[in-house]
C-alpha cells in the first residue's frame, strides 16, 4: 500500500498515463512510436504536476485528505521528482522537432501558470470561474497530437480541429469525476461542473461526453479502432458511473487516472 500511494500521490501514475494516452494516439494514427517523445512527455509532466503540487501547498495548503497529508509529508520526494523531469526534459528536448518544441513550450507555459498566481488577485488560471476543466483538455488534447507535429505530417485543418475535439471530450469525460472529488473542497467561485449542475448530472454529461468522443474516434480513424476502443470506453464509463464525491482518493487518483493506460492496452494487443 505504501509504495502504491507513492506512485499515485507523487504524480509517477498520472505520468505514465499522460504518456499512455500519447501512446494511443501512435495507435489511433497507425505511426511508429517515437520513445524520444514518449520519454519527454512522461518527465515533462513529472515536472509540471509535482510543480503544480508544491505551488499549491506553498499558497494554499487544502483541506486535510490522506492524499494532501501524505504530500505534507513528502514534499521534498516532490521536489526531487521535479527536479529530475525538469533535467530529463531538458535532455529530451533536441530529440523533438522545432515545431513540437515550440508547442510543447507553449503548453508548458500555460502548466506552470494553471498554478502559479500571476494575476492581480493573486490568481491561477486555475481560479478563474468555470476555465479549470477546459484547460486540462486542451493541454492533453494538444499534447497526444504532437507526433503529428514531430512528423512534419501535414494534415487539413479541419481536421486538426476534428482530432483536437475528439480528444477533448475524452479528457473532459475523465476529468469530470475529479471535480466531483473536489466539489465540497472547491472554491464555490470556481463554478465546477458538479458545482454547477449537480453530482449525478455530471456524471451523466461525462458518459455523453465519452459517447460523442467514441462516435467522433470512429468517424475520424475507421472502423478497425471500434472494438477496442469500445471495450475501453465502456471500462472508462462504469467507472465514471460510480464516481461519488465521498468515494476514496485511490479511486480517482488510482483507478480514474488509469482511464488512458487501458484504453492504450486495449488498442496495442487488439490492433
Amino acid at each position: 500500500m505504501k509504495l502504491l500511494k507513492t506512485v499515485v500521490y507523487s504524480n509517477i501514475w498520472v505520468s505514465l498515463a499522460v504518456a499512455a494516452y500519447l501512446m494511443a494516439s501512435y495507435k489511433f494514427l497507425n505511426l511508429d512510436f517515437d520513445w524520444w517523445l514518449v520519454a519527454f512527455v512522461f518527465f515533462a509532466t513529472l515536472f509540471t504536476y509535482n510543480f503544480q503540487r508544491i505551488v499549491k501547498f506553498k499558497t494554499n495548503f487544502p483541506i486535510k485528505t490522506e492524499r494532501s497529508i501524505w504530500l505534507q509529508e513528502n514534499l521534498k520526494l516532490l521536489k526531487v521528482l521535479c527536479g529530475v523531469g525538469a533535467i530529463a526534459c531538458l535532455c529530451l528536448l533536441f530529440h523533438l522537432s522545432f515545431e513540437a518544441m515550440v508547442t510543447m513550450g507553449l503548453l508548458g507555459v500555460i502548466s506552470v501558470l494553471y498554478a502559479t498566481p500571476f494575476l492581480k488577485n493573486k490568481d491561477s488560471l486555475r481560479d478563474i470561474p468555470r476555465i479549470k476543466i477546459y484547460l486540462i483538455a486542451f493541454t492533453w488534447a494538444v499534447t497526444a497530437l504532437i507526433p503529428i507535429l514531430n512528423l512534419n505530417i501535414s494534415i487539413p485543418y479541419t481536421d486538426w480541429l476534428l482530432m483536437i475535439l475528439e480528444k477533448m471530450l475524452y479528457i473532459l469525460a475523465i476529468t469530470i469525476p475529479f471535480d466531483i472529488r473536489d466539489m465540497h473542497s472547491d472554491q464555490k467561485t470556481k463554478k465546477t461542473i458538479p458545482q454547477t449542475i449537480g453530482e449525478m448530472p455530471a456524471i451523466f454529461l461525462a458518459i455523453a461526453f465519452l459517447l460523442a468522443h467514441t462516435l467522433l474516434a470512429w468517424q475520424i480513424y475507421g472502423d478497425h479502432i471500434m472494438l477496442p476502443l469500445l471495450i475501453a470506453n465502456i471500462l472508462t464509463g462504469t467507472a465514471i458511473y460510480f464516481s461519488r464525491s465521498d468515494r476514496h482518493e485511490l479511486y480517482f487518483t488510482g483507478l480514474m487516472d488509469a482511464a488512458p493506460i487501458w484504453t492504450f492496452l486495449c488498442l496495442l494487443f487488439m490492433l
